[in-house]
């Protein structure tokens, strides 16, 4: 999915009109050049293993512009700013009492939603345009 320009930038992007950051899976990313490509923002877990050191030689070499960093660091700004974390503050700032740390982490575990597909689940935004 992290490569997929197609559904990351024709379908999230273009058709539904997300204008966000895209946030690879853990470890979901296996190459420098082509989540870039596709518009994935951010690469986690960090540090970064495909990025970094990667991106500045891909960009030296003429494999990624520099246009397409410049769009990808506006959509992690754009984040920031977003979640309240443009003002210097540091996450493990943010809270370090257990109370409120017991109840973030509950908040966050009650939020979570695992999907299943089965067949007979349905995605047609997903299957290809027939040509006929």
């Amino acid at each position: 999915m992290s490569e997929n320009v197609e559904i990351l930038q024709g379908l999230l992007r273009g058709e539904w009109g997300f204008q966000g950051a895209i946030v690879s899976d853990f470890e979901g990313i296996y190459s420098c050049d082509a989540p870039v490509k596709a518009g994935v923002d951010i690469e986690m877990p960090g540090p970064p293993l495909h990025r970094g050191a990667h991106l500045v030689e891909a960009v030296k070499d003429g494999r990624i512009a520099e246009s397409q960093i410049d769009e990808l660091a506006r959509h992690v700004i754009e984040l920031a700013a977003k979640v309240g974390m443009d003002d210097g503050t540091k996450p493990e700032a943010i809270s370090q009492d257990h109370q409120t740390s017991h109840l973030m982490r509950t908040i966050a575990m009650e939020g979570i939603v695992l999907l299943k597909r089965t067949k007979t689940m349905s995605f047609p935004y997903c299957r290809r345009k027939s040509s006929g």
